[in-house]
């Protein structure tokens, strides 16, 4: 073989290939060259497994027969369906490339200045002014109030109502009326256009001694419609006045004039006096009497 035949990584034909062995020593004399020692085989490093066969995963092996004498691959299942897709995102827009000029930061708004108090004498005088009202008006109706409990001026009034004509009797006298429109006056007078008068007649009888010494006239007489609109009376004073005895009738007479239209539909309101005649006149102003809170509502 010549140089531009052989092996580039051959070594050239001067070079021998294998060393020289050692002499050999005479006979009769031991060696002193050591036997060479076994040398171990490989061993993996540590933590790998070796290699493992390929095993047959489905179908399963039949009994007898060897794990590697069928590579039949795993058939597909058709009624598990396809495999899902995976739902890939879209892929998210570049950042926008830094611009050249800086944006201005924003200046700071400036704090609001706090609002300077403000002072209202005014508004102040008004609420002590009316705080001092409320005060003084309280201890008046305060003081009032206990003054009418005491004089009895606070009476809480009762309406008695009877049809005319028919007697009621009230704290020991018995009281009767009736009343209707007339023509004129006693004197001849006759009403103006739209208007009537009218004639009240009443009678008064004691029920006991007690009803005997209440000789005044009714503290209260009027007519009154429905809607609360009243029209005052007057006494004829004309007639003597009678003694009061015990079952006698005494007359009273007055006269109103009212709206033609409302004649047909007044009421007659009266109010006994609580006047006793057994009172002598120095000691009424310190003689309790009886409270004149009865009122007789005397319908047509």
């Amino acid at each position: 073989m010549s140089t531009e035949e052989r092996d580039w990584f051959a070594p050239p034909p001067t070079q021998a290939t294998q060393p020289p062995a050692p002499p050999s020593p005479p006979p009769g004399q031991p060696s002193l060259s050591r036997p060479a020692r076994p040398q171990p085989t490989a061993r993996p490093p540590a933590g790998a497994r070796p290699p493992m066969p390929d095993q047959q995963v489905w179908p399963p092996v039949q009994r007898g027969e060897s794990v590697g004498s069928s590579t039949q691959p795993i058939p597909a299942i058709p009624s598990a369906g396809p495999l899902p897709q995976r739902h890939r995102q879209p892929p998210e827009p570049p950042p926008p490339p830094p611009s050249s000029t800086p944006e201005p930061e924003p200046e700071p708004e400036p704090a609001p200045a706090a609002p300077a108090p403000r002072r209202r004498p005014m508004l102040r005088a008004l609420l002590a002014a009316a705080m001092v009202a409320v005060a003084v008006g309280a201890i008046t109706y305060d003081r009032y109030d206990l003054y009418e409990k005491r004089t009895g001026k606070r009476e809480i009034v009762q309406v008695h109502q009877v049809k005319a004509g028919q007697p009621i009797t009230i704290k020991h006298m018995t009281w009767r009326a009736s009343f209707g429109t007339i023509e004129a006056m006693p004197d001849g007078k006759k009403a103006e256009q739209g208007s009537v008068y009218m004639k009240i007649d009443i009678t008064r009888t004691p029920a006991d001694q007690q009803g005997t010494v209440k000789t005044a006239k009714p503290t209260e007489l009027k007519l009154e419609d429905r809607k609360g609109r009243s029209w005052t009376t007057v006494f004829d004073d004309s007639r003597a006045e009678e003694e009061l005895q015990v079952g006698k009738e005494s007359t009273l007479i007055a006269y109103a004039r009212v709206p033609e239209a409302q004649a047909a539909e007044v009421d007659l309101l009266l109010r006994p006096s609580n006047y006793r005649s057994d009172i002598p006149t120095d000691k009424l102003l310190t003689t309790k009497l009886e409270p004149d809170s009865d009122v007789v509502r005397i319908r047509r």
